[in-house]
């Protein structure tokens, strides 16, 4: 089976597409990522994919003329439903427009945060990279909050702070590439989501994550810096503690929290079972 999917940087996409590209072999894939100033009909024509993957401005009225000439299946990313003759074999779209897709209960999917078992499995204590406590500052906008979050914590613990925003600290170590990401976790104690769901990746590698404004009972969450103070200090002190907590979040993780579970239902929504089980027996075999 060959499936086209755009590189854009999303992190939804990303975690599916390093996940189908782990599964190349396994589950018989032939992965094509184009890059998305590429006109989607040259794609079609040069690539013949079985499926394409979309997001929503490239699912446009091109689709109706492509199938006048090319035989294909595509999945869109998407906001509402699609007014093309070329209708999608399944829908993907994010929790706030599920009401959009009453209609298509069948076909479409939710976009769920994940852990990228495919990036970072191989995530391993690094002697330079560890810490008491990791931070990332991918996919979310800085303000005030978040600065008093680096300087309490950077005053007060072994702090690393990582990401492509430029901050002012000595701490801050620049952004990462996904093998770094992961080893930056895996020889950290901590792991502090801002809200860019790090918590799922850090449970994965067995890290302790504390999630800023979140909502998550399984998660140790803050609002404050006074809150983040009485989280963080037992997890900081108390190895034993820690670790029950991260195997708490792990066995969480990977019951159904990760993109070897998402690229699972996108087969079975698309009527392909055979590739779904595949999907979870990787996933099995890594976790084993």
């Amino acid at each position: 089976m060959k499936i086209a999917l755009p590189d854009l940087p999303f992190a939804y996409l990303k975690g599916i597409s390093s996940t189908l590209k782990t599964l190349e072999d396994y589950c018989d894939i032939d992965l094509f990522i184009w890059n998305s100033k590429k006109p989607l009909m040259d794609v079609l024509d040069e690539v013949k994919p079985d499926i394409a993957i979309l997001y929503q401005h490239q699912a446009n009225i091109a689709l109706d003329v492509a199938a006048e000439s090319f035989n294909f299946n595509y999945i869109a990313i998407t906001s509402s439903p699609l007014q093309l003759k070329k209708q999608p074999i399944a829908y993907i779209t994010d929790k706030k427009y599920t009401a959009n897709f009453l209609n298509y209960q069948n076909n479409t999917l939710t976009v769920k945060p994940s852990a990228n078992v495919a990036q970072i499995h191989n995530g391993r204590v690094s002697e330079i990279l560890q810490s008491d406590i990791c931070i990332f500052n991918n996919d979310i906008q800085l303000g005030i909050e978040h600065s008093k979050i680096f300087r309490w914590l950077t005053t007060n613990y072994n702090t690393k702070i990582f990401g492509p925003q430029k901050v002012e600290y000595l701490q801050y170590l620049g952004d990462v590439n996904i093998f770094e990401r992961a080893d930056a976790i895996a020889s950290s104690k901590v792991c502090i989501d801002l809200g860019n769901f790090d918590c799922l990746d850090s449970s994965y590698l067995k890290v302790a994550p504390l999630v800023l404004n979140g909502d998550n009972p399984l998660y140790k969450n803050f609002k404050s810096i006074e809150q983040l103070e009485q989280v963080v200090n037992p997890i900081i002190d108390h190895p034993k503690d820690r670790n029950k907590y991260c195997k708490t979040l792990y066995e969480d993780v990977i019951k159904n929290k990760t993109f070897y579970h998402r690229v699972a239902e996108i087969f079975t929504v698309i009527g392909d079972q055979t590739r779904a089980n595949q999907c979870l027996n990787k996933l099995k075999e890594l976790v084993s």
